[in-house]
C-alpha cells in the first residue's frame, strides 16, 4: 500500500496536481515510517521536496531534502546522496543562494564521478554552468557547459545537447561575441525540431529573439537579417497560438514591439 500511494504521488506530480501528490506522499511517508523502511522513507522525503519546490516553496523543499540526505548517509547510499545533493543545489538556486547551490552541486558531481554515472554528471555540470551564469562568471560557466556538452556527444544525448547549447549561448555571447551565441541558439532549435519537439523548439526561438532584442545594437544585423527576424517572430506567434503555448505567446507579444523598434532603429541609422 505504501508503494502504491507513493506511485500515485509521483503520477499526480507529473500531472502538476501538486496538492493531491502531496497528500499521497504524506500517507506513503507515514506507512514507510511505521514499517521501518528507511530507504523508501528517504525516497518519499525526496519526492516531498520536489513537490514543495514545484509549488514554489524551495525553503521547505530543502528541509525535506536534508532529511532524505541524512537517511542516505545512514544507509551508505552514495548514489542517493548525489541525487539529493543535486536537488538541494536546485532549491538553493531558486532562492538565489549561489554559494550554497555551488557547494551542493560540487558535492553531487564528486559522488556521481565516484559512482560512474555519466548522464547525471552531465546534468550537474549544466546546473553548475547556470550558477556561474547567474553570477556572471562567464568563463567558469563555459567550462562547465563545454564539459557537459562533450558528455552529451559521448552519450548520443541529442536532447541534452540542445538544452546545453541554449544555456551556454549567453556566456558565449559575453566572451566570444553574440554572432557565435546566435549560432548556438540556431543549433539548439535545429536539434529540437529534428526530435519533433515543437514546443521546445518554439521556446528556443523565443530565447533567441530575446537575445537579439537585448544585444541588437552590438550585433549590427544586416538588412536581410532584419527582414528574417520580422518574419520568424510572426511565424512564432502563429505557432504559439496553434500549440496553445500561453507563456511563449505572452513573451512573444512583449518582444514584438521591441523587435519593431530594433529593426526601425537600424533602418534609420543606415538610411535603408
Amino acid at each position: 500500500m505504501a508503494r502504491a500511494m507513493g506511485n500515485l504521488s509521483l503520477a499526480y506530480r507529473q500531472l502538476g496536481q501538486l496538492d493531491e501528490s502531496r497528500a499521497y506522499a504524506r500517507q506513503s511517508l507515514a506507512h514507510f515510517r511505521q514499517l521501518g523502511d528507511r530507504y523508501h522513507e528517504g525516497r518519499t522525503l525526496n519526492n516531498l521536496g520536489n513537490i514543495y519546490r514545484q509549488k514554489g516553496d524551495s525553503a521547505q523543499a530543502i528541509v525535506f531534502f536534508q532529511q532524505d540526505l541524512d537517511i542516505c548517509r545512514e544507509l551508505g547510499d552514495r548514489h542517493g546522496m548525489a541525487q539529493t545533493l543535486n536537488n538541494v543545489g536546485l532549491a538553493h538556486y531558486d532562492l538565489q543562494q549561489w554559494l550554497e547551490a555551488e557547494e551542493s552541486f560540487r558535492e553531487s558531481l564528486a559522488l556521481f564521478q565516484e559512482t560512474g554515472d555519466v548522464p547525471s554528471q552531465r546534468r550537474v555540470l549544466n546546473n553548475l554552468g547556470m550558477i556561474y551564469d547567474a553570477q556572471e562568471a562567464w568563463m567558469d560557466a563555459l567550462t562547465c557547459y563545454e564539459q557537459a556538452l562533450e558528455m552529451c556527444h559521448e552519450l548520443g544525448d541529442r536532447r541534452g545537447e540542445a538544452s546545453i547549447l541554449g544555456n551556454m549561448a549567453e556566456a558565449t555571447g559575453r566572451v566570444r561575441g553574440h554572432r557565435e551565441a546566435i549560432g548556438l541558439y540556431q543549433q539548439a532549435i535545429a536539434l529540437r525540431e529534428a526530435s519533433g519537439d515543437s514546443l521546445a523548439a518554439l521556446r528556443a526561438r523565443v530565447t533567441l529573439f530575446a537575445h537579439l532584442v537585448r544585444y541588437g545594437d552590438a550585433i549590427s544585423l544586416e538588412p536581410q537579417e532584419r527582414i528574417t527576424l520580422h518574419r520568424t517572430v510572426a511565424e512564432a506567434l502563429e505557432q504559439a497560438a496553434q500549440l496553445g503555448a500561453e507563456e511563449e505567446l505572452a513573451r512573444l507579444m512583449q518582444l514584438q514591439p521591441q523587435v519593431e523598434t530594433l529593426t526601425t532603429s537600424f533602418a534609420q541609422a543606415t538610411g535603408r
